[in-house]
């Protein structure tokens, strides 16, 4: 294999690699959104709740 193939599937490698890794940062993104609705409904329900001193909510993801 001269130097022109090797780099050229280095240059795929790497392209494949970095596709992967964009794609695993775009679903933890959307988990991350998903959680932070989770949270945000939960925080509002004991807002509109009245008194909730004391009251652990379960707020499980």
């Amino acid at each position: 294999m001269d130097i022109t193939n090797t780099s050229l599937l280095a240059q795929q490698q790497s392209l494949s690699h970095l596709s992967l890794g964009q794609s695993m940062l775009k679903q933890n993104a959307r988990q991350e959104r998903q959680t932070a609705t989770i949270l945000a409904d939960a925080v509002e329900s004991a807002a509109n709740s009245g008194s909730m001193r004391g009251t652990n909510l379960d707020i499980s993801v």
